[in-house]
């Protein structure tokens, strides 16, 4: 007589069998979608870190660039008065 309810015990309905898979199913979709959107705002947060670094880098070559040309500036000045105090030490 206890066989026959544990037997109907452990065995759940085909129905019931069916809901819990498709339970299970949504949840790991759901848990899908979860991720994905996680994973997208972390794309989106590192291609502004990107774009950030990218301008950083643009307004130091600027700045690079401007201090290159002043210190040829300066150099060909510097250069210019070696050589006409050469000129005029030449000449006296």
């Amino acid at each position: 007589m206890f066989d026959d309810v544990q037997d109907e015990q452990v065995q759940p309905e085909a129905s019931s069998i069916g809901e819990l898979s498709s339970n299970a199913s949504q949840l790991e979709v759901n848990d899908a979608q979860v991720q994905l959107m996680e994973q997208e705002k972390m794309l989106q947060h590192l291609k502004e870190m990107v774009r950030e670094r990218e301008q950083s880098l643009a307004q130091k070559d600027a700045e690079l660039q401007v201090c290159s040309l002043c210190t040829s500036i300066m150099f060909a000045l510097a250069l210019q008065q070696i050589l006409s105090t050469r000129i005029i030490m030449t000449c006296d």
